[in-house]
């Protein structure tokens, strides 16, 4: 028979020590402090709330500030790199225009000795004058830099503000350089309406050379070898009395010295700043 006195169990009283343990969360233990106006309680679990907080910021400041340094680094490092490249650069356009520049030189020359030089030689020089190539510094980083505003991550207040300059220079330079290629140019594009330029050029470069660059079998071209006329005949005497022929010459003279002028700044500036960069990495 049934035991009609059995009870099933009263529930268990919920004490105040037994609610903090259950509330595991900072809100839980904070709320049941409220409740049960524990002040210092309250006041513990806030300053570990605010101490969690402001040890978080640190960690990621810490972190954000190791990434900038070595975002920071990095960059210096192709900086560095593509400075070294505008000087190489600028150091061989030097070396490979010194035999244009000479050609140069010797054909203004021709116009003021009184002694004419032999026609070959003449031909030679023309020829010669007609090559040049364009130098430019090598400005990616530092344009990249300032574009996407990465330029604040160096912090070297000095070195951000040579960067900006070095940038504004180079720009200028080279709208300089553009301007003397285009006075070379034009000098030169007047020399060859006095001038037949297939004769000097076979005078200084081989036919396997101007069938390269043409891309063309050199006998469908104004270089074949063999009986030829000259649509333009070339006369020492009557070209190194031209005033138009001088003139041109001149202008080439004065866009080669300008050029190499330029390049030798270039070259220089990109020397300093490397200089400034690589003092920093070192650092």
């Amino acid at each position: 028979m049934a035991d009609t006195d059995a009870r099933p169990p009263e529930p268990r009283a919920d004490t105040s020590a037994e609610r903090p343990r259950r509330a595991g969360t900072i809100l839980g233990r904070l709320a049941a402090a409220v409740r049960e106006q524990n002040w210092f309680a309250v006041a513990l679990e806030v300053v570990i709330v605010v101490v969690g907080v402001v040890i978080g910021f640190q960690v990621t400041a810490w972190g954000q500030a190791r990434a900038d340094a070595a975002t920071e680094r990095g960059y210096l490092r192709q900086v560095s790199a593509d400075l070294a490249e505008t000087e190489r650069a600028m150091a061989d356009a030097d070396d490979g225009a010194r035999h244009v520049e000479r050609a140069i030189y010797r054909l203004n020359r021709a116009f003021y000795t009184p002694d004419r030089p032999p026609r070959d030689s003449l031909l030679v020089w023309i020829g010669n004058a007609a090559f040049g190539a364009p130098r430019r510094p090598v400005l990616g980083t530092v344009e990249a830099l300032v574009a996407t505003g990465d330029l604040a991550l160096i912090s070297t207040d000095s070195l951000r503000s040579a960067l900006t300059e070095y940038l504004e220079d180079a720009r200028a330079e080279i709208d300089t350089q553009a301007r003397f290629e285009q006075t070379r140019a034009s000098a030169e594009e007047r020399l060859r309406r006095r001038v037949d330029f297939s004769a000097p050029i076979k005078a200084v470069l081989s036919p396997e050379q101007i069938e390269g660059a043409l891309g063309v079998p050199l006998e469908e071209t104004a270089y074949f070898d063999g009986p030829r006329r000259s649509p333009l005949p070339f006369d020492v005497d009557r070209f190194l009395s031209d005033g138009e022929a001088r003139h041109a010459t001149e202008q080439l003279v004065l866009g080669t010295q300008n050029l190499r002028r330029g390049r030798g700044r270039m070259r220089r500036d990109a020397a300093a700043l490397r200089a400034m960069v690589d003092a920093e990495l070192n650092r």
